[in-house]
């Protein structure tokens, strides 16, 4: 898997954080776009040496705009972000830079006095004939991020995000794709599909603790990743070719785990395999004091050394927990996914034996519809068997 790139997010100059996302195998870090413009020319030339002897170089930038700095609404100054653009820019590009995040929530609030027509205008006018022509000369590309309705009330989806994209349609434009945000607004994960072609970079959040990002990814690694940090199955599909990514820390060891793993290749994708071990240390916690490995090879008749290794990937991955007895714990993301595959065969087996097929059958049957079927249609099947 050396053709991708991975990231982490931290604030300008902080040095103890950029060594140790080294250590932990980040290839690249993504800072604040405005601590930039704030720093000193000193502080600048302080920082690209130390990436440069680290080996750590700065490929993205978030927070394109200053909360101070109005792109919608009368406010908007279009000489001052100009002047901030080109000079910002400069800096950015200077340290090796090659993509900027357009989130900046506060910034492009849109008024409640002002239409939203008007709002699409500007944002347009914006891409098209001011940033654009920055990222053109700097040779830097621009990413619009699609924020959480909390957070701002215009581009608050992905589809959104890309219509702004397709009206701007200046090649130094593109979208970004948060998960968290993403499934924040209850948009179809499948949709990314539509994106195809426009996909600049990427934020992914697994277990709401941190948030991932990658760049220049092959289509089968960014499906891949996706559906991993999504945990949840999707078919495997085309996704856009060239993408990018960062790391938010917020708990050290998953990030240093997510990082080694997936460049190893090793994130297990939670299709069914990975499912089913959630739902058996599930199963035996309830039934037991602890779980060890033994109990699940036991339980599902695999074998131990098959274990073994599910077991350490889920632990490495953050689903799981082993103390220094072996005995297993199931972290929150992990019980999250279990509880919600035993619901699923335990109404699915419930339907089954009520429609008449016999109950070793319609348990053997439900393990197999549990990790296939869509929340939407265990959503109706629960409806319907609450009604019978």
């Amino acid at each position: 898997m050396s053709d991708f790139k991975f990231g982490i997010c931290i604030k300008f100059r902080d040095y103890e954080k950029l060594r140790i996302a080294k250590q932990a195998g980040a290839d690249y870090y993504e800072l604040g776009f405005g601590d930039l413009y704030t720093g000193t020319e000193s502080e600048i030339r302080e920082f690209s040496d130390f990436i440069k002897t680290e080996g750590l170089p700065c490929y993205t930038a978030n927070g394109m705009f200053p909360g101070d700095m109005k792109v919608v609404g009368p406010e908007v100054d279009y000489s001052r972000i100009d002047e901030y653009l080109d000079s910002n820019c400069e800096r950015f590009s200077s340290l090796g830079g090659e993509t900027i995040v357009f989130g900046s929530g506060v910034a492009r609030r849109c008024p409640d006095d002002w239409s939203y027509d008007k709002a699409t205008e500007q944002l347009v006018e914006l891409c098209s004939e001011h940033i654009s022509p920055y990222m053109k000369k700097h040779s830097l590309v621009c990413a619009i991020e699609p924020l959480r309705s909390c957070e701002c009330n215009v581009i608050t989806t992905a589809k959104r995000g890309f219509e702004i994209c397709k009206l701007a349609n200046v090649p130094e434009v593109r979208l970004l794709i948060d998960l968290f945000h993403f499934d924040t607004e209850k948009e179809d994960r499948e949709s990314i599909l539509d994106y195809k072609g426009y996909i600049q970079h990427i934020h992914m959040q697994a277990q709401q603790t941190i948030v991932i990002t990658l760049c220049q990814m092959t289509e089968p690694i960014i499906s891949s990743f996706w559906i991993c940090c999504a945990k949840q199955n999707i078919a495997k599909k085309e996704f856009p070719s060239k993408a990018a990514g960062t790391i938010f820390p917020k708990t050290p060891m998953p990030l240093l785990n997510c990082l080694k793993n997936f460049k190893k290749g090793e994130i297990m994708q939670l299709f069914e395999s990975g499912e089913m071990y959630l739902e058996t240390i599930y199963v035996l916690s309830k039934k037991q004091n602890f779980v060890r490995s033994v109990d699940v090879a036991n339980y599902t008749g695999y074998s131990k050394p098959s274990v073994s290794r599910a077991v350490n990937l889920l632990k490495d991955n953050g689903y799981i927990s082993i103390d220094t007895d072996g005995h297993i714990k199931l972290e929150q993301s992990g019980l999250d996914v279990a509880s919600r595959i035993y619901e699923r065969h335990t109404l699915l087996t419930t339907l089954l034996c009520k429609m008449g097929v016999n109950a070793e059958t319609a348990s053997a049957d439900a393990c197999k519809m549990e990790h296939v079927i869509s929340d939407e249609t265990f959503k109706k099947i629960k409806e319907f068997v609450d009604k019978i």
